[in-house]
């Protein structure tokens, strides 16, 4: 046994591995072992010297090795740094335009960097990536590359949290339909189950691209009230401070609303959730029915800061329209709006504690109190005057 030291090199400053305990003998794969496990460099990514030469071709290749002689390791992707550095050089007066393709040009290169695990064994080249991401990461958290890297590594984490889970497997595909969601389709294999979702990235409409909460809200509301599909939301893979992703669970069997008529109670479900919540953009591809004939919306925005104050004639006079009271009282007893509100908000409180460590951008979170208290007092307003 012998004592040796391992020279990891490519940084600002060597870094040495001292007291390595290694039997001259060592196999060949044992030592790379070794080396991967000591310097975080993959096997396929080391280079290493022995007595300023490469490592000799042999499956003992340590067999003359002295006390404290040393190995010199490096990642061979050190020279893509390089690259990184040139392209990550971006004038701060350069047009957007351009400066967002250089930005994506440099991102590739992170990316590559990542995968194979440069940033593991070089600390301060992982300091300058994190600066950069900061940086610019509202360039580039917006292109389908990089929302499919979120979304892998979110459900990835999702089910691996069961071990029994098998080996998970994505493939993507464009939307069949143009008007239903924005964004893309992933389809997420785990054994013999097939889920697919509907991705998109999320921002506000307004100029500074900030989180809706309410929006958020909502999606998880009619999840829970049976009239959305299942709803995750998905971090960004850098520190952008503009958005999150959201990813829907396929409606199965879904007819959008201009494929099928919708029965009354539809009808009347869908007119109430445009007047309780301020839900806009619900053209016809954006709603519709699922497989056993219930109102689904898919997709949607929240509008305005204001609710129409004509709305509790809209309740009142439903007094006046017996059949379609009854369904209302049937709807209203159903969804139990008081509880699932709450119960949203709740599921909720792990996402707005995710957006505030993150500290992604949000509409004022006094806005989405005024939202939440509004659609308390309309839901109130409206079991007043169409329950009681």
């Amino acid at each position: 046994m012998v004592f040796v030291v391992f020279r990891l090199v490519g940084d600002a400053e060597d870094r040495l591995f001292k007291n390595i305990i290694l039997e001259p003998q060592i196999s060949r794969v044992d030592l790379l072992n070794r080396i991967e496990h000591v310097t975080k460099i993959p096997i396929e990514f080391q280079q290493i010297k022995y007595r300023g030469n490469e490592l000799p071709d042999s499956l003992n290749p340590l067999e003359s090795i002295k006390e404290f002689e040393e190995l010199t390791v490096k990642h061979s992707s050190l020279p893509e740094w390089e690259v990184f550095l040139l392209a990550s050089d971006i004038p701060k007066n350069r047009p957007h335009t351009a400066k967002k393709k250089q930005v994506l040009e440099a991102s590739h290169v992170l990316q590559r960097l990542f995968t194979e695990g440069f940033f593991s064994s070089y600390a301060g080249f992982a300091i300058r990536r994190i600066k950069f991401i900061q940086e610019f990461s509202e360039y580039i958290d917006d292109y389908d590359e990089f929302i499919r890297i979120a979304v892998e590594r979110y459900f990835s984490a999702l089910f691996e949290k069961n071990p029994a889970n098998p080996i998970l497997s994505f493939n993507y595909s464009e939307k069949s339909i143009v008007g239903i969601q924005a964004g893309f389709i992933c389809n997420v294999s785990c054994g013999g189950t097939l889920q697919r979702f509907y991705v998109k990235g999320h921002s506000a409409m307004s100029s500074h691209q900030n989180v809706d909460m309410r929006e958020i809200f909502m999606y998880l509301l009619l999840a829970q009230i049976g009239v959305g599909p299942s709803v995750h939301i998905i971090p960004n893979i850098h520190t952008s401070v503009i958005g999150v992703n959201i990813a829907t669970l396929e409606v199965v069997n879904f007819k959008p609303s201009h494929t099928t008529k919708l029965t009354l109670k539809a009808e009347l479900m869908l007119d109430m959730i445009k007047r309780l919540f301020n839900v806009s953009d619900l053209h016809c591809d954006n709603y519709g029915l699922d497989i056993n004939g219930n109102l689904s919306i898919v997709d949607f925005r929240i509008s305005g800061s204001s609710f129409d104050p004509k709305n509790r004639n809209v309740w009142r006079n439903y007094k006046q329209q017996p059949e379609k009271l009854k369904i209302i009282r049937e709807i209203l007893k159903g969804w139990n709006l008081s509880k699932a509100i709450h119960d949203a908000d709740d599921l909720f409180n792990d996402t707005k504690e995710f957006l505030k460590n993150r500290n992604i951008s949000c509409m004022a979170s006094q806005r989405y109190a005024r939202y939440f208290d509004s659609i308390n007092q309309n839901v109130a307003d409206c079991i007043h005057d169409c329950v009681e």
